[in-house]
């Protein structure tokens, strides 16, 4: 089941188009609330798993401002984005782009709003439970749900087992041969996200970086809604 759904990500009219310009974006912000959700962690999970989801449920919120580097399968860049993202436990999310052009994105429980001040628009949606599947599987089950998915590994030790000076980095693949995703590669230091790697199925890499990082902390939730000027266009889905 959670097979399919990764399969059917792109055909998603919520998650999946409307989020930015870029494939990598959703699946980023589905990277983040992995673990954002407290339950039990059944002791059938890898280790590498509970590492992964203890490190990223550690904080009950974070933001910070990033940069996007996209580059094809020759390694050539071919997107460069910047912004600030916002994110609240459990599913409040800002993602704000700056440059090149200026869009806010905002997951605010089951509603999903896109600006582009651009154009003057903005799109509401409501998201259920076909919108949120693969949310649904990264929040729900934390470590199990991980691991049902993906097989994690930590790629920060050293020969000898030792961890390495530069923090924590795990790898995730997943099961299903078939997935949209070839690789994740989640980057901690000091038990903070510092960087994300997206590697596609066609050799596509997206790079996220992280910097004024601020963590364990509950944001306003005023950031998570929209007063957009009274001349937007609004479309409602």
């Amino acid at each position: 089941m959670f097979s399919n759904d990764m399969k059917k990500l792109s055909s998603y009219p919520v998650i999946a188009r409307p989020f930015m310009r870029h494939m990598s974006s959703p699946l980023l912000a589905l990277v983040f609330c992995i673990g954002f959700y407290s339950s039990i962690v059944l002791a059938e999970t890898s280790l590498a798993a509970r590492q992964l989801a203890a490190q990223l449920a550690n904080q009950s919120g974070f933001a910070a401002d990033f940069t996007q580097q996209s580059f094809n399968s020759e390694s050539v860049l071919v997107d460069r984005s910047s912004g600030h993202i916002v994110l609240n436990r459990p599913f409040h999310l800002r993602w704000e782009t700056k440059t090149p052009f200026a869009q806010t994105i905002i997951i605010n429980g089951d509603r999903y709003l896109q600006y582009d001040s651009d154009i003057d628009q903005l799109i509401i949606s409501s998201l259920d439970s076909s919108d949120t599947a693969i949310p649904s599987l990264l929040l729900s089950a934390d470590a199990l749900a991980i691991d049902s998915v993906f097989t994690v590994r930590r790629v920060d030790l050293d020969s000898d087992n030792n961890l390495a000076s530069l923090g924590e980095s795990y790898g995730l693949t997943p099961l299903d041969t078939g997935s949209l995703i070839a690789e994740l590669r989640i980057n901690f230091k000091q038990q903070l996200i510092t960087s994300i790697m997206i590697l596609d199925d066609f050799g596509n890499r997206s790079q996220f970086d992280f910097n004024k990082i601020t963590a364990k902390k509950i944001f306003d939730s005023n950031l998570f809604e929209l007063d957009p000027p009274a001349d937007t266009d609004i479309i409602y889905r």
